[in-house]
């Protein structure tokens, strides 16, 4: 059973060890981790068995997702940012540094 992820879905997979090897193996020839290369064959077993327009529409919806995360990842920033610049500064809360270092007046 898949769980949430943010926008994504997270699969969890079982592999005998000798189809994992070849994975792993198949994976370190493309040079790529494994997770990677079995999305990559994921994706390629679902272009050439799925309806083409099916699949188009969904890899377009997804590359639409993907934008407006970055978007909003960005304005997420840019928001975090001018509130940082608009709070006044803190009164040093380091308490310890004058109980710790009361005879050490270069502290």
């Amino acid at each position: 059973m898949a769980t949430k992820h943010g926008n994504r879905k997270y699969y969890q997979i079982l592999l005998e060890p000798n189809k994992a090897a070849l994975i792993e193996k198949l994976a370190a020839q493309s040079d790529v981790r494994a997770t990677a290369y079995m999305r990559d064959a994921l994706t390629t077993h679902l272009a050439l068995n799925c309806n083409r327009d099916e699949f188009l529409e969904a890899v377009n919806k997804d590359e639409e997702l993907w934008r407006q995360s970055v978007i909003n990842r960005v304005a997420g920033r840019k928001k975090a940012k001018l509130t940082r610049a608009e709070t006044p500064a803190r009164k040093d809360s380091s308490w310890w540094k004058q109980f710790f270092f009361k005879d050490h007046a270069a502290h």
